[in-house]
């Protein structure tokens, strides 16, 4: 990665572990080409820091102000100390957000870091970057810098993977065998969304978005063999767990390229992916930039992905404000969510929110998978574990395949799509959610892509009987609101068999059934659609 180039509203707090000292280092002046006497700039602030230390802003200028500091053209100095926090609502008249999550995000960031100038920090040489903490910022970022080839243990921007050259980040942590990187943490920050009005900025040209290919990087560390990888983990976007002030760390992120990763033990909670401050409004990098800037999805986190949450955790602290808003991706191979290489064990995606803006009912346009890359290996918990503790606000919520006509004008001829992307082997749990017009869930088992019957049949096989019906079979004699009937009687070993209901959602199963689909037709020539839940009761 070679520029630090976003538009960053900084209200952001960088932090660390390790603390010796507690110093605060005050900028007072916007323009980091000033040295003068009595004068601070973040530069300075960054070139005077030791373990501990916390960077506050003091910016004079009018009530209300932007604050807009224009990247030096050598970029910022690498932070390589620990303990370390950039705390962007130390200025003035900055806010952090007091909104739920299903609400437009209300701060009032004040210090915004702009690269839109094309300047930005050779990473290069880098071997490791303490792990710092970003709070209250914004980040404007340009796309359009000649990069240098990264050190190893980084992205090769000329890798199209890496959202294509130039690969550029808003935020990167990594690490050596020396320094862990460990327990960074970004919160509060809008990044790629102007502060002053809450929209995307453009360059020059009008039509290059001001976003980083990628928001925010955390990437292994291999020694000279390309052996003994380390991670720069464990790290938070969003909501700390057991957090004093929850709302105050929600992030609004806007890249076609969210989180790209290599690790475990990632937190990813309560943030905006590609929705604007208002919660109202996509914008979709699949579209923008005519999809230059797309990246595999929002949320990408590869070769150890185990302990990863996305969304709530359960615990019940906090837990209705740590579900992500989703935004869509109108068309291109973008995911949500990208999970890939193994392990990938205890995966917890949880109380989010899919292609549907924050008053749950308004749609975005949106054709994606939603988690692409459970394994063979994986044990994930998609939903809620029903464990009597904050169930309600476990379920994610997933609208997909809007609109339809458009998406499908001939379904008959078209691949159906896919919600999850399950290999033979995987243990996932996929229970409490609100599903509407999605494919089948959690496995879409027809035959019409990629030989799905097979993969499908080979999935469920160690959960189904050869020998006897363990289909349940409803009582004629059941009388609202309760549903009574049997299921496996005596077919061992099924003795213990947990049956969740749900309202049918009515879209998803007219649709389906214009796929036409052979697996789906009954013996008697009716048939049926795509069934999935779109109430659990």
């Amino acid at each position: 990665m070679k520029r630090f180039v976003p538009l960053f509203a900084v209200t952001a707090v960088i932090t660390c572990v390790t603390t010796t000292r507690a110093a605060i280092i005050t900028v007072n002046t916007e323009d980091n080409t000033d040295f003068s006497a009595g004068k601070t700039n973040l530069v300075t602030a960054i070139n005077s820091l030791h373990d501990g230390d916390t960077i506050s802003f003091n910016v004079p200028g009018t009530a209300g102000q932007v604050h807009y500091l224009q990247t030096p053209p050598n970029g910022y100095p690498i932070i390589t100390n620990n303990g370390v926090t950039i705390d962007g609502y130390s200025q003035p008249g900055a806010s952090p957000n007091s909104n739920p999550i299903h609400a437009p995000n209300n701060a009032r960031i004040k210090i915004c870091i702009d690269s839109r100038n094309g300047n930005g920090t050779d990473m290069g040489k880098i071997e490791s970057l303490g792990p710092p903490g970003d709070k209250g910022l914004a980040i404007l970022t340009a796309p359009a810098v000649d990069p240098n080839k990264n050190d190893t243990s980084l992205c090769d921007p000329s890798n199209s993977d890496c959202g294509g050259p130039p690969c550029i980040k808003g935020l990167s942590f990594a690490r050596d065998y020396t320094h862990s990187c460990a327990n960074w943490h970004v919160s509060g920050c809008w990044i790629a969304v102007d502060p002053a009005d809450g929209q995307i900025k453009y360059l020059a040209d009008g039509t290059t978005v001001a976003a980083p290919a990628i928001a925010i990087a955390a990437y292994r560390h291999r020694d000279a063999s390309s052996s003994n990888p380390v991670y720069p983990q464990p790290g938070i976007i969003g909501v700390a767990a057991g957090s004093s002030n929850p709302r105050a760390e929600f992030n609004v992120i806007i890249n076609g390229y969210g989180f790209d990763s290599e690790g475990l033990n990632y937190r990813i909670s309560g943030n905006f992916w590609g929705v604007l401050p208002d919660g109202m409004t996509s914008a979709d990098f699949s579209v923008l930039n005519g999809g230059a800037q797309l990246g595999d999805g929002f949320v990408e986190i590869g070769r150890d992905v185990s302990n990863t949450v996305i969304g709530t955790d359960g615990d019940g602290i906090n837990d209705a404000d740590e579900g992500n808003v989703f935004g869509g991706f109108a068309k291109g191979g973008a995911v949500m969510i990208n999970l890939y290489s193994t392990p990938q064990t205890n995966i917890v995606i949880a109380g989010n929110t899919f292609g549907v803006a924050v008053d749950g009912v308004t749609r975005f346009t949106n054709t994606a998978a939603v988690v692409d890359g459970f394994n063979s290996q994986a044990t994930a918990q998609f939903g809620s574990d029903f464990d009597g503790l904050s169930d309600a606000v476990e379920g994610n919520v997933v609208f997909n395949n809007n609109p339809f006509a458009t998406v499908f004008p001939d379904p008959a001829a078209a691949a159906e799509p896919r919600l999850l992307a399950l290999s033979p082997g995987s243990r996932v749990s996929f229970r409490g959610n609100k599903l509407v017009n999605n494919d089948l869930a959690p496995f879409s088992y027809a035959d019409g892509s990629g030989s799905r019957l097979d993969s499908f049949t080979n999935y469920a096989a160690p959960f189904m009987s050869t020998n006897a019906d363990i289909i349940p079979i409803l009582s004629t004699n059941s009388t609202f609101p309760r549903l009574t009937g049997t299921c496996a009687v005596g077919v061992a070993p099924y003795t213990n068999i947990i049956i969740d209901v749900y309202q049918l959602d009515p879209e998803g199963w007219e649709n389906g059934k214009l796929f036409g689909l052979s697996e789906l037709i009954t013996p008697d020539g009716v048939t049926n659609g795509f069934p999935q839940g779109r109430k659990y009761l």
